[in-house]
């Protein structure tokens, strides 16, 4: 311990402060990790919707030869 704070009103003091600075710590936390996932969110949807194909199209055959019976 401080000698400077061998009183009681001082120890409370530090007491007080560190609550208060973990409240703000974790609603800081909580709001980043919020923020974090809606952004996922809004990315996931965006490429859903913009960047999967809605119909595969057929894929050509492997070689002209196989279309006309092997030959």
């Amino acid at each position: 311990m401080d000698a400077e704070c061998l009183e009681l009103p001082c120890q409370v003091d530090v007491v007080i402060g560190m609550s208060n600075t973990e409240q703000k710590a974790a609603n800081s936390m909580i709001k980043l990790v919020l923020t974090i996932f809606v952004i996922a969110i809004i990315l996931a949807v965006a490429y859903l919707t913009f960047f999967t194909p809605g119909e595969v199209e057929p894929r050509p055959s492997a070689s002209p030869t196989v279309r006309e019976g092997g030959q």
